[in-house]
């Protein structure tokens, strides 16, 4: 009898072992993985816009996110590696969770951040555009698409033919379980009478051009690294211009974007050959050393 029952025990424990292990990686599977995300035909998308001449492309892409800590410790996921995929995410080793694997929580993805740059590749201005986020399952079949929000601080410019540009996305409504995604930018033509358009300058010039490196104590007690942007910003041309806006981003030595600041002096009116200080802080959005920095000047003449 004692016999039995010991076996019965040793029965249950392994089908209650197996069932522990099966809901487990459920739960790592229907959480997204951050760091093994691909992004899909970023250089094709956006260019058919439906119009004659006017297409965007997606130069490069970048993703940054933000973790709900309530949902940290729902599965376990193997520590992911250094290796980097075409795409500018993180590529981990395939291999299943277990108690002998050194293991980090998953958390589920709260907000997902996209910066990147883009290019007019038509024939006609583009005036704005719509940020479209395609989500894909690990057979990279379809899930939704969804409509991205331009970030806090960022305005869409007018590009004219040729013309790039920085773009910062943001989106908070997330398919579950989503393992892929690509980024679609449907460019709109028309140009509208609103004020708010922005229009690169040809005329204003940056000279001195100087970056440097520092470094800051958070409250956390962690050492921050982050850039300064130095230089003088003169008008060139014979007219005076205003609302007048500096722009600076940096790119990691991928070329993908990882920080960008601006500058701007909405009431002031730059006369010809007029100078202006320009001081831009770049702190980094992701964990990156700056390579390279581009710098965009706008302003409407008068």
């Amino acid at each position: 009898m004692l016999k039995k029952l010991l076996v019965s025990l040793a029965v249950f424990l392994i089908i209650a072992g197996l069932v522990y292990q099966a809901s487990s990686r459920f739960r790592a599977v229907k959480e997204t993985d951050f760091n093994s995300i691909k992004i899909l035909d970023m250089d094709t998308t956006g260019q058919n816009s439906g119009v004659a001449g006017v297409g965007l492309r997606v130069i490069s892409a970048n993703l940054i996110a933000e973790f709900d800590s309530s949902s940290v410790g729902e599965g376990l996921r193997p520590a992911p590696t250094d290796n980097a995929t075409d795409s500018g995410t993180l590529q981990e080793s395939e291999s299943t969770p277990s108690a002998t694997s050194t293991s980090i929580p998953i958390s589920k993805i709260k907000t997902l951040r996209i910066l990147g740059e883009l290019q007019n590749t038509g024939t006609k201005n583009v005036g704005n555009a719509t940020p479209i986020i395609i989500f894909y399952d690990l057979q990279n079949k379809k899930l939704a698409s969804k409509v991205a929000g331009w970030s806090e601080n960022y305005t869409f410019p007018v590009l004219k033919p040729k013309e790039k540009f920085l773009y910062d996305v943001i989106l908070t409504s997330l398919p579950e379980g989503f393992a892929n995604l690509s980024i679609n930018f449907k460019p709109i033509s028309h140009l509208s009478n609103s004020r708010d358009l922005r229009y690169l300058s040809r005329n204003l010039k940056i000279t001195g051009r100087d970056i440097e490196e520092k470094a800051a104590t958070a409250s956390s007690g962690q050492t921050v690294v982050y850039y300064q942007l130095r230089g003088k910003m003169v008008n060139a041309g014979k007219k005076s211009v205003k609302n007048t806006s500096v722009v600076a981003y940096g790119k990691d030595s991928d070329n993908r974007v990882f920080t960008w600041g601006n500058q701007d002096f909405p009431s002031d009116l730059f006369s010809p050959r007029q100078k202006q200080d320009i001081l831009i802080s770049l702190f980094p959005l992701k964990d990156a050393r700056l390579e390279t920095a581009e710098v965009f000047l706008f302003g409407e003449e008068i």
